[in-house]
């Protein structure tokens, strides 16, 4: 009976060893899987915090974005209305430019026409030799016939620099107003003019600006173009 109660009392104790050692194991498991979810909870912990802070610091960002895109705004606004204004400004001197061409246009015309009837003037009351070079040589106007060279020529009977004017031995039954001249010498072109008189033997010409009135003599070539 003894015996028995021994044996009961050992395998009682042998189980109850087993249960502790089970539970000290299972506890240390627990605390190794304790100690690695803090550890994780930590590190997440600490991502939470970076992100949060990186988070305030772009809205910080956004704001003051914000308020610089504001400001952005109100200077392009203020900028687009000046120009706006500029360019309504500019439409207004543009056509008020095309005017004052167009009636210096109609003056210079004018200015023109008044000048060529002043050097016909000139030459019908003074005589052509008298503004004519001294060794000027009278010569008679040229019709040519070749096909290769200008049909109708005359010549330069006087030179009126400061008017930029010259008087050509060539009628209203040769050229009309507005018709072209070009100026030879020599086989060299000196100059181009265009009519702005016609009488009946004789025109006045307007010098082409792009040409010098110095250049031109006496007894020129004068063709039409």
């Amino acid at each position: 009976m003894i015996i028995l109660r021994r044996i009961v009392v050992t395998v009682l104790w042998v189980a109850v060893c087993g249960i502790a050692i089970a539970e000290y194991l299972l506890l240390g498991h627990f605390q190794t899987r304790y100690q690695q979810e803090a550890q994780y909870l930590k590190r997440i912990e600490g991502r939470f915090e970076r992100v949060s802070a990186q988070h305030q610091q772009t809205r910080r960002q956004i704001v003051r974005d914000q308020h610089h895109t504001r400001r952005l705004v109100k200077v392009l606004m203020k900028n687009s209305t000046q120009l706006n204004h500029t360019r309504a400004q500019l439409a207004q001197q543009r056509q008020t430019v095309q005017k004052l061409h167009a009636r210096l246009s109609d003056v210079q015309q004018q200015m023109d026409q008044v000048q060529g009837e002043l050097a016909l003037a000139l030459e019908r009351e003074s005589g052509s030799s008298e503004l004519r070079q001294p060794d000027a040589v009278e010569l008679e106007r040229v019709l040519v016939s070749n096909a290769n060279m200008p049909a109708l020529e005359g010549r330069v009977v006087s030179v009126h620099p400061e008017w930029h004017f010259v008087v050509i031995d060539l009628g209203w039954d040769v050229v009309n107003v507005g018709d072209r001249v070009q100026i030879v010498r020599d086989g060299s072109r000196v100059a181009d003019a265009r009519v702005e008189r016609v009488q009946e033997s004789i025109c006045a010409a307007t010098i082409l600006p792009e040409w010098e009135p110095t250049s031109i003599r006496v007894n020129d070539l004068a063709r039409v173009m």
